[in-house]
């Protein structure tokens, strides 16, 4: 309930954004199980062409957004989803951004594979997990 009061005490534009984000988490989980990397980076590639009418949301707002979705939809979604929605949502807005992809080994000495996404030489998306990872190079932009 508490929840619900606070999603809706923001303003109309950041709830638009929440909902949005919460669809395009779904749909590219969805779309993650049905295609291959690059044709699904072609894909958003088609879709982050800047916006006619930016809402003017901040690269720190959308990150919020992205990461505080991309946490109560748990299993739902992953690290390289949240990257790419979140980039996709900032290349609308014509703020650049990197997608950087690392690899890593577990505790069952397998590799394990993390993204995250870069926006002004910070960490945006994916951040609290990226230092455990050694980066792969160069930094990929689908």
């Amino acid at each position: 309930m508490r929840l619900l009061r606070r999603f809706l005490g923001l303003p109309g534009v950041e709830r638009r954004l929440l909902l949005k984000i919460a669809i395009l988490l779904v749909v590219t989980r969805l779309a993650m199980y049905l295609m291959r990397y690059p044709r699904l980076a072609r894909r958003f590639d088609r879709w982050s062409r800047p916006a006619r009418n930016p809402d003017g949301l901040s690269a720190e707002r959308i990150a919020w957004a992205v990461n505080a979705v991309g946490l109560r939809l748990g299993p739902l979604t992953t690290c390289l989803g949240m990257a790419l929605v979140a980039r996709l949502l900032l290349a609308r807005r014509s703020i650049a951004s990197a997608l950087h992809f690392g690899v890593a080994r577990d505790a069952k000495d397998s590799f394990t594979a993390h993204a995250w996404l870069v926006c002004d030489g910070r960490v945006i998306v994916g951040r609290s997990e990226s230092r455990n990872f050694t980066p792969l190079s160069p930094p990929k932009r689908p």
